[in-house]
């Protein structure tokens, strides 16, 4: 049987767990936790120092955005274009107004009981390399585009046996422990 490593923790709005199999690649999970953390706090809309609230409070205007930021804004535009609509980050907005206005571990806020709806996502958002722009009004919330990105890029970084599961987001690579 292959060594098996797994950590868990609390992140990313719910349960973690990271999984490396296979003693000769075995992965230092602490430092893809520390980097799941690091990227956490640069996308959530929970901060308003994180990335992602600059880029939203940025609607209108272009603004610099980071390789990571940019590769998920990319994904979402795929996402939508693949979902004929259905998967939408631009639903801030609609979120907010729901009551869902801080994350769910501080508890609920009372909704406005106002109707948002978002204009299609390739009218909202605009990408050249390296820089964004929201149209103004708009805001995104990447939640589970960025989980399962997150989880794909952590199975990347533990090797080429391991599992991720970001809250019910799960990556998985290799054929296991037991092969």
């Amino acid at each position: 049987m292959a060594a098996l490593e797994a950590l868990r923790f609390e992140a990313l709005g719910g349960q973690c767990e990271l999984y490396a199999a296979d003693s000769a690649h075995l992965a230092d999970l602490a430092s893809v936790r520390r980097w799941i953390d690091a990227m956490h706090d640069r996308l959530t809309r929970f901060s308003p120092d994180s990335e992602l609230s600059r880029l939203n409070a940025s609607a209108g205007r272009w603004v610099d955005v980071s390789p990571e930021l940019e590769a998920l804004l990319r994904q979402s535009l795929d996402a939508y274009a693949a979902s004929a609509g259905l998967v939408h980050i631009g639903v801030l907005p609609a979120l907010l107004a729901a009551g869902y206005t801080r994350d769910f571990a501080a508890g609920p806020t009372p909704a406005s009981g106002a109707i948002v709806i978002a204009p299609p996502l390739p009218e909202m958002l605009a990408l050249t390399p390296g820089r964004a722009r929201l149209r103004d009004g708009t805001a995104v919330d990447l939640g589970g585009i960025a989980k399962g990105w997150l989880a794909d890029r952590a199975v990347e970084r533990i090797g080429p046996n391991a599992l991720a599961n970001f809250a019910g987001d799960l990556r998985t690579r290799g054929s296991g422990p037991e092969g």
